[in-house]
């Protein structure tokens, strides 16, 4: 047998046997939350900046699903939202912006809850904070005019009643109440 013919063909079979192994590591599944910095607005902030996270970084851009449901009504308090976010390939939170709005309605407190649904990432964990209130406190209230106010409370007939006056200018003439 000639020499290079078997160096030749003991170089094609080195590099014919020779294998790799991959020793990157692999991404870690996160684990996914919703937080925000406060629990309360005021319906003239304007915008409340929502955070999701997650704890690990994924490869690939991850599609993060949720859903809006609460005693706020989507289009009268709060304008609509898309239902998801995409959290970019890398990056470990993304922002979503609540805009509020700001009517003339007098009305009581109201919330908005979001909940992490799902993720297009299966290995991806939706954590024990998946979930979020945000209260709306409304800035308006009734006019009022010189004169009497009457708070009711309770029925008609039966034990007090509270009556306030209120005068925004200096009284000249004395006057009597029967």
């Amino acid at each position: 047998m000639n020499l290079k013919h078997f160096m030749l063909t003991a170089a094609f079979a080195s590099f014919i046997l020779t294998s790799c192994s991959d020793d990157d590591d692999m991404p870690t599944p996160g684990t996914i939350g919703i937080a925000t910095t406060e629990d309360s607005y005021n319906e003239g902030e304007g915008t409340v900046g929502i955070t999701i996270s997650t704890t690990g970084v994924n490869a690939m851009d991850v599609t993060i699903n949720y859903e809006v449901t609460g005693t706020a009504t989507e289009g009268e308090d709060y304008q609509s939202l898309s239902g998801s976010v995409v959290l970019p390939a890398g990056e470990t939170s993304v922002q979503e912006s609540l805009i509020l709005i700001d009517d003339t309605e007098v009305e009581s407190s109201e919330e908005v809850i979001f909940t992490i649904t799902s993720t297009s990432n299966e290995e991806d964990i939706v954590g024990a904070n998946s979930s979020l209130i945000v209260t709306i406190t409304d800035n308006d209230s009734y006019p009022f005019e010189n004169g009497i106010l009457v708070s009711h409370e309770g029925n008609f007939m039966q034990g007090n009643a509270s009556i306030s006056f209120v005068c925004s200018s200096a009284i000249s003439n004395l006057f009597s109440l029967s």
